[in-house]
């Protein structure tokens, strides 16, 4: 059956959301509000890495090999909307190009690592 469950982290329209999310919800990260999005966990570390076409061999979590397309297992419907992942890549690599913290640190070469 592939994947069972989803957890994700880029539905979200600014950087700061995505902050707060983890300042203040169940993924409580002290310090969420002055990291970088990259440092603030592995999946978002992964996620910076692949919207802005930088290396992502030494972080903790990989992508898949084969495109979406020929992903074995249920997908979030808007994936089957034509043009949609295209669409949402282009808005995440917008969001991470203007965030103001920057994309400096990420979480595999963050030197204070309390925010596991």
């Amino acid at each position: 059956m592939g994947h069972t469950g989803y957890h994700f982290h880029n539905y979200f329209k600014t950087t700061e959301q995505l902050r707060h999310k983890y300042q203040t919800y169940g993924h409580h990260v002290e310090n969420a509000t002055q990291l970088s999005v990259g440092e603030i966990h592995p999946d978002l570390d992964l996620m910076v890495d692949c919207v802005l076409g930088r290396s992502y061999d030494d972080n903790k979590h990989k992508t898949l090999s084969a495109p979406l397309e020929e992903f074995e297992g249920r997908i979030p419907i808007a994936y089957g909307i034509e043009g949609y992942t295209m669409a949402r890549h282009l808005e995440l690599k917008s969001l991470l190009l203007g965030d103001e913290i920057g994309h400096d640190r990420s979480w595999h070469d963050a030197k204070d690592k309390k925010h596991k």
